[in-house]
């Protein structure tokens, strides 16, 4: 069984999801502590929303095949890159200069990056490579990069043609 975890926090709750992870793996009993966590059992034995390495682009080669081979888009929040692979899913790779400010900061923007990824992943268009860049602004969070994503990658589909047969000219 798949079982969540609901805290105070959510550090808290990763760190007892992770030993709870591990001690069903092992095969150990599970310690609860009744005042910060409850667990509660799901349905499903496997979560829809992970986020694998096969949803990733690991290797520079990837990279610069979708800079240098594909068709780019942007908006005030996100600029992204893609070229068509032959997956039946997207896979992204996150690229934040050190224009966006020290190693904390970078490594916020590509957390919500893939998390939005992640929440939106059934809702773009599927056999893309993506390179996502955010754009230097402040205000960017978890909603404005959502709605990014989602309307870039549409967009980004329709230029590509993918999912959709090319008209026939009269």
């Amino acid at each position: 069984m798949w079982l969540r975890v609901i805290a105070c926090s959510e550090i808290m709750a990763e760190r007892f999801y992770c030993r709870i992870v591990h001690q069903l793996r092992t095969g150990q009993n599970l310690r609860q502590d009744s005042t910060k966590v409850r667990l509660i059992e799901t349905e499903s034995a496997n979560s829809p929303l992970l986020f694998g390495k096969q949803q990733r682009l690991r290797t520079s080669a990837e990279f610069k095949l979708c800079y240098n081979g594909g068709v780019r888009a942007g908006d005030d929040h996100l600029l992204v890159f893609a070229v068509v692979n032959d997956l039946p899913h997207s896979r992204i790779g996150v690229s934040v200069s050190k224009k966006h400010g020290n190693a904390v900061a970078r490594n916020r923007k590509k957390r919500l990056l893939r998390e939005s990824f992640r929440i939106q992943q059934f809702e773009i268009p599927a056999g893309l490579d993506l390179v996502l860049v955010p754009r230097q602004r402040s205000d960017s969070g978890l909603a404005e990069y959502s709605r990014s994503l989602k309307r870039i990658t549409r967009k980004l589909a329709r230029r590509l043609n993918l999912g959709s047969e090319p008209e026939p000219n009269p």
